[in-house]
């Protein structure tokens, strides 16, 4: 079966987190492994790894488990790590930054961003601005996998820029699925639609943007696309096809198997370390509270306000106990071979994030409860 990016929104009121727990004395990180191992191996996972950015600055990045469930070096700190969806705020972000560089504008329409394939556009489609595709609200189709793009994405024969305004083309042909602006759904094909609009403006590839516009100002040194590279990371670890009487399966990044189809990349094909997504997350509660340099505050509200079904661009945002008098942001990623939740409490000044090398069993139940345990620690040095 072909891999297809996961749904990301989790519903953040799930997570417990309230109630403050004390940080205890001596090493906190490996306090905090040990209370990783636990959760990791009553669920049977591979690895699991853990995040906190502190309200006061600090940063707590603890791993435990090995890097291959049939044998690997364990895991480290300093490992990277797939991030699914969390790419969808980067790509939103990205977006944000080109705006405000006068590259292109939240309003630029499908039609002015490819006017060559605006005569094949079926009318609903011509005005669709870049902010409707990257709320979610444009009307795209919810599964890629329906797409004749999906399968030129897997033959990989072209340049990703030409294979993503292929998408494009497709899916502006036909009515959308609901009118533009009305009804919300996640949609990686919507995202694909913003970056390939990024592409035509800049005539750059979405992945060199990221890193001329987020990577570089933000110092991520890790960060990258596709399955992290190297016998020296974790592999993402496959489902079983029988559950029961199978393991997951290790999944060699220089397999051609490990991960989506690059030219899904705005849509959730990054990784990076979880120190360096945590100076990424630190820049996120910063924009929220009108501080950093990487956007203006206007950008960042627009960025992080809801539109439909309490989804911004790149995160949900919903209200939370244990994040304040004001909403938390939300996203989780999985390519099914890994699995990534983030949460961000803007009120408080912190955000957590877990994340496991298998999607399978209870990884998702698994990193739920240790966001729980993340949530508490950061809760006890918050204000």
């Amino acid at each position: 079966m072909k891999r297809i990016l996961a749904m990301a929104l989790v519903a953040l009121a799930t997570v417990t987190g309230s109630g403050v727990a004390q940080v205890p004395a001596g090493n906190p990180s490996a306090d905090l492994a040990a209370t990783l191992e636990a959760i990791r191996a009553e669920a049977g996972l591979p690895a699991l790894a853990g995040l906190v950015v502190h309200a006061d600055g600090s940063v707590e990045v603890a791993a435990t488990g090995k890097r291959r469930l049939d044998g690997g070096d364990p895991v480290t700190p300093a490992d990277r790590w797939h991030i699914g969806s969390n790419t969808k705020s980067m790509t939103a972000v990205l977006a944000a930054r080109l705006v405000e560089a006068g590259r292109l504008s939240w309003g630029t329409t499908l039609a002015e961003a490819f006017p060559d394939l605006a005569p094949s556009m079926h009318a609903d489609w011509r005005p669709v601005t870049l902010e409707q595709l990257l709320g979610m609200r444009a009307g795209a189709p919810e599964d890629i996998g329906n797409l004749s793009a999906w399968g030129a994405f897997w033959a990989n024969k072209k340049p990703l820029p030409a294979l993503r305004k292929e998408l494009v083309a497709e899916v502006t042909a036909k009515p959308p699925v609901a009118k533009p602006g009305t009804a919300w759904a996640y949609s990686n094909p919507s995202y694909v639609m913003a970056g390939a609009m990024l592409e035509a403006r800049t005539g750059q590839p979405w992945e060199e943007l990221m890193r001329e516009y987020l990577f570089a100002p933000l110092g991520l040194a890790t960060a990258g696309f596709g399955a992290p590279p190297g016998p020296d990371q974790p592999w993402g670890h496959a489902r079983p096809l029988v559950p029961v009487l199978l393991k997951p399966t290790p999944m060699d990044p220089a397999g051609g198997k490990a991960d989506n189809p690059p030219a899904l990349g705005p849509a959730g094909t990054v990784h990076l370390s979880l120190a360096d997504y945590g100076t990424y997350l630190r820049a996120v509660v910063d924009g929220a509270n009108g501080r950093g340099t990487l956007l203006t505050p206007e950008s960042w509200q627009r960025l992080l306000t809801p539109g439909l079904q309490d989804y911004a661009l790149g995160w949900g945002v919903r209200a939370a106990p244990w994040a304040g008098d004001r909403p938390a942001l939300g996203h989780a990623g999985s390519n099914t071979m890994w699995f990534l939740n983030a949460r961000v409490a803007p009120a408080r000044g912190f955000a957590v994030a877990a994340a496991s090398n298998s999607a399978s069993g209870g990884a998702e139940g698994a990193v739920t409860k240790a966001l729980g345990a993340l949530i508490k620690r950061a809760e006890a040095r918050a204000p």
